[in-house]
């Protein structure tokens, strides 16, 4: 038996069908009705008999899937701690951001860290932040800057740095009544049309809990993934955003307005990593951890 057979087997087992799992693999339904045929012969017991509409296990398959998935598991976990030594030897650092801190926090936190390791080759990622945090759970990248921290399940091998806390701000076209404003109230913009981030990303979550504290719905016209399309369809006068401070977003066409200053329009910034595995001391995920501390010091709280 192989690991390909095993591997097809478990899927049918946990399918219960094997047209299902054929699209699930990507393989033709020959192909693995093949396998498992092979791997019962082998065996010299039945796996699988068919209850209904499903294929059911037998006591000996039973058996077989308990152990497979052990098998399974443990050859994935290999092959990312094998990926993640290999990266770390080619001094390759993965990094993940939401979308909305990407053009604001990643540059400054990323040029001096580049300038004391010139060899260092970082590759980043940008999207919605509960998508983030299952990539640092399932270890695709070694940190992660976010908005929002995991749930109970899934805090139990993800760490984090609480970085530092910002207010938000209002995008305004320049010429709407209130661009001349230097601070502004959630209660000014009842009746305004809201550029919204997508409801995927953690900045939606945040201000849609400021908006419920407020105790009012805003009418949501548009929802992007990213600060550039939230600046440019503000200035496009489109309607009007609730954003991070971020510099370049107040120029000609678009004002960015101070959010009148309370606990609830705040929103903290987090550094995440997984911690299932130990680092290299001297590997460049503990260079740039340092470097994080170096940066935030005394700002940041475990």
């Amino acid at each position: 038996m192989n690991l390909q057979q095993l591997q097809y087997f478990k899927t049918v087992a946990e399918i219960g069908h094997v047209t299902e799992s054929s699209e699930i693999l990507h393989i033709s339904q020959p192909a693995i009705s093949m396998a498992i045929s092979n791997l019962e012969a082998e065996l010299g017991v039945p796996l699988f008999t068919k209850g209904g509409h499903r294929l059911q296990l037998t006591p000996y398959g039973k058996i077989l899937l308990e152990h497979v998935s052990v098998v399974i598991h443990e050859i994935n976990t290999a092959v990312t701690e094998i990926n993640n030594l290999a990266l770390s030897e080619k001094q390759v650092l993965r990094i993940a951001s939401t979308y909305s801190l990407s053009s604001s926090l990643l540059p400054s936190v990323i040029q001096p860290f580049i300038e004391e390791n010139p060899n260092a080759i970082i590759q980043i990622k940008q999207g919605p932040n509960l998508e983030l945090l299952k990539s640092i759970a399932n270890e695709e990248y070694d940190f992660v800057f976010g908005r929002i921290l995991p749930d109970r399940e899934m805090s139990k091998y993800i760490q984090h740095l609480s970085l530092y806390t910002e207010e938000l701000a209002i995008l305004l076209n320049s010429n709407h009544p209130l661009a001349g404003k230097d601070e502004l109230e959630l209660g000014d913009l009842k009746n305004e049309d809201f550029i919204f981030f997508h409801e995927s990303t953690g900045f939606h979550l945040l201000v849609m809990n400021l908006f419920q504290a407020a105790d009012y719905k805003p009418n949501i016209r548009y929802q992007v993934y990213d600060n550039a399309s939230c600046a440019n369809m503000v200035a496009a006068n489109l309607g009007i955003a609730l954003v991070g401070p971020t510099p370049g977003y107040d120029h000609g066409r678009v004002r960015q307005i101070k959010l009148k200053s309370s606990k609830e329009n705040q929103t903290n910034i987090f550094l995440l990593w997984n911690s299932k595995h130990e680092w290299d001391p001297s590997g460049l995920r503990a260079k740039f951890f340092k470097h994080i501390q170096k940066l935030y010091a005394n700002k940041f709280t475990i």
